[in-house]
């Protein structure tokens, strides 16, 4: 989060009528063309939101890397002892 902070993810402007505050929390729609509609904003987030945000951004972010690192571990595993992936996941299945 702080690398966010240092470094936006992305600019907008907004008109007038919205009163941002210190923080503020935009919902996004991502598009399949790599943009994002912005579908509700909460303008004025207080820091108990903004923390909670991070930490809830933090745990996701953290287990994408667990996950990450344990399909490597597997793959290098799968790699030394002469079996592909998907063979390994039928030996699993036949074991259960």
């Amino acid at each position: 989060a702080e690398i966010a902070t240092i470094n936006p993810l992305g600019f907008g402007e907004f008109s007038e009528t919205f009163s941002l505050g210190e923080h503020a929390v935009l919902v996004v729609q991502p598009n399949s063309d790599g943009t994002a509609n912005v579908v509700a904003v909460l303008p004025e987030a207080n820091n108990p939101v903004i923390e909670a945000l991070y930490k809830c951004i933090a745990r996701e972010a953290l287990k994408a890397k667990v996950l990450e690192e344990m399909r490597a571990k597997e793959a290098a595993v799968n790699k030394a002892v002469g079996q592909s992936p998907a063979a390994n996941a039928d030996q699993q299945r036949l074991a259960a």
